[in-house]
């Protein structure tokens, strides 16, 4: 686990100098400062320092700026939202950055932006190593992540009020369990099952430990590089491949969770640096025969490997029909609130539908620098659109604020509701394939 106490707030390159020199203040005193400290609360020192900075910085601002900046032009400031949200306030700021970056261009303020996700990832994570937690005799070192993918430990969750009954039993009958939590792998990685067994998921992981930690190492290298191939994987189609995954994915930085969850599937999809090859290649275009003779294999060896590659991993092509694989009823209960949102969907040239907490739609169109805007919709059909979709993909929008999900056809779906956001605000990205 990185200390914290220890690890510098990155501020990005063309970052505001108000919001850059109040981070330097903040790090000179934060150190004895923690999310769970009721002597020295981290909330307390946010508002402080960060809190007039971001009301100054935003001041300075275009007013339709302001809504991109988690936590200015609201009643509440960056520091209770650190207090209030324990996890996600990084992703909730970034998910803005894309919203931002799909209708204009501003390097400072994106730049800015960015500077304060980092901050946002480094509160969220910044704690005490070993903390006292509900029902728990002692401490406990509190990993927040799983060792083999991108859910939280067991312990981890319990410490954050998890009430799973499925990962924590309380009792058999009249006999009492004893409550034996992992603080280093989640539920469906922990070294036992509740029997005693092994756990095969466990040791299948345990095995390809050095692959995951190979493949989160070129996605992280990737995201904090976005604009040129810079996994350094040591082969430049393997970089281009990774470059071009991340890009369709978006990750940065602060996706941490996202990217680790990633690079499991890629381990256990098998997706090896030949296929990333392969992959790369017909990126460029170039069929089986070509990809043969370059790699110095069959064609039929090619074959085989593209044929046992899922469609996630598969080659990128902006010619795709994104909503071929929607449910006609689900079709017709989107086109019921506002049927614009499928004629974009069907539109070849629409890659990006984007709500804005005003309640503007706009889209962005293939090869168009600009994003086109004007269709209003109200607060009431904008969640219950969020409710659909998230009705479809099978998650609960009551359950968290900020989602994000996939839907069949390529299509990715980001969402904030409040009290995240002001009002609600979602995003739809037709993936490249």
């Amino acid at each position: 686990m990185v200390d914290m106490n220890n690890f510098p707030i990155q501020i990005v390159t063309g970052c505001d100098p108000v919001i850059s020199a109040a981070i330097e203040r903040l790090q000179e005193r934060w150190r004895p400062y923690s999310r769970l400290s009721r002597r020295h609360p981290l909330a307390r020192l946010l508002g402080e320092i960060i809190d007039p900075a971001l009301s100054e910085y935003s001041e300075k601002l275009p007013r339709h700026y302001r809504p991109y900046i988690l936590g200015a032009g609201e009643e509440r400031g960056l520091s209770k939202i650190i207090k209030t949200m324990t996890v996600g306030a990084d992703r909730a700021q970034r998910i803005r950055i894309r919203q931002f970056e799909k209708t204009a261009r501003d390097p400072a303020f994106v730049a800015t932006l960015e500077t304060l996700v980092e901050l946002l990832w480094a509160c969220t994570r910044k704690r005490v190593r070993h903390v006292p937690v509900r029902g728990l005799n002692g401490h406990r070192p509190a990993y927040e992540f799983c060792r083999f993918c991108g859910k939280p430990s067991e312990f981890a969750s319990f410490a954050g009020d998890s009430n799973s009954l499925e990962i924590y039993p309380q009792s058999s009958g009249d006999r009492q369990i004893t409550l034996r939590l992992s603080n280093t792998h989640c539920h469906d990685h922990r070294a036992r099952l509740p029997t005693g067994e092994w756990n095969p998921a466990y040791k299948t992981a345990s095995l390809s430990v050095a692959q995951f930690d190979l493949e989160l190492d070129r996605l992280t290298r990737q995201s904090t590089n976005y604009g040129t191939p810079s996994a350094k994987s040591g082969d430049s189609l393997i970089d281009e491949y990774i470059y071009r995954y991340v890009h369709r994915f978006g990750f940065r930085p602060g996706d941490e969770a996202e990217m680790r969850n990633h690079a499991r599937w890629i381990v256990d999809a098998k997706v090896s640096d030949q296929k990333k090859r392969i992959l790369a290649l017909q990126q460029w275009g170039l069929n089986q025969s070509e990809i043969a003779a370059i790699l110095e294999i069959s064609r039929q060896a090619v074959s085989k490997n593209l044929a046992s590659i899922p469609e996630i991993f598969r080659a990128i092509s902006t010619d795709v029909k994104h909503h071929q694989n929607l449910r006609e009823e689900f079709r017709t209960k989107i086109s019921d609130i506002e049927p614009r949102i499928l004629d974009w969907l069907d539109d070849p040239s629409v890659i990006y539908i984007m709500l804005n907490p005003d309640g503007k739609l706009w889209i962005t169109r293939r090869n168009q620098p600009n994003a086109e805007g004007g269709t209003i919709i109200t607060t009431s059909q904008a969640e219950l659109i969020i409710a659909t979709i998230a009705a479809e993909t099978q998650i609960t929008a009551d359950d968290d604020p900020l989602l994000e999900c996939e839907l069949p056809g390529l299509l990715r779906f980001a969402a904030g509701l409040p009290p995240v956001v002001a009002k609600p605000t979602f995003a739809i990205r037709k993936m490249t394939r």
